[in-house]
């Protein structure tokens, strides 16, 4: 898959028209959840070891689906690109 079509189905995904509710987490926000990008696999949260506490590592899409689905995809396309297309070497 090329770049300009993964950044077609990614945007495809995001703009869906099924999603209820869209949100942006920024780097450094705290999160109640861990959150693994749908793509690629990335982490994008981390665990503070003192408090416990997460914290996203990256800033990323939150999507909320009408049934109990969710989904987390990265906000730079670029870098989950690069992840995406290494991982299947």
């Amino acid at each position: 898959m090329t770049y300009e079509q993964y950044k077609r189905k990614r945007n495809r995904v995001i703009h869906d028209k099924g999603i209820t509710s869209k949100r942006v987490l920024k780097s450094g926000d705290k999160s109640r959840h861990f959150h693994i990008c749908g793509i690629c696999g990335k982490p994008l949260c981390k665990v503070v070891p003192k408090t416990g506490a997460i914290v996203v590592s990256s800033a990323h899409y939150f999507l909320n689906y009408p049934s109990f689905m969710h989904t987390s995809i990265c906000k730079d396309p670029k870098s989950c690109y690069k992840r995406y297309t290494d991982r299947g070497k």
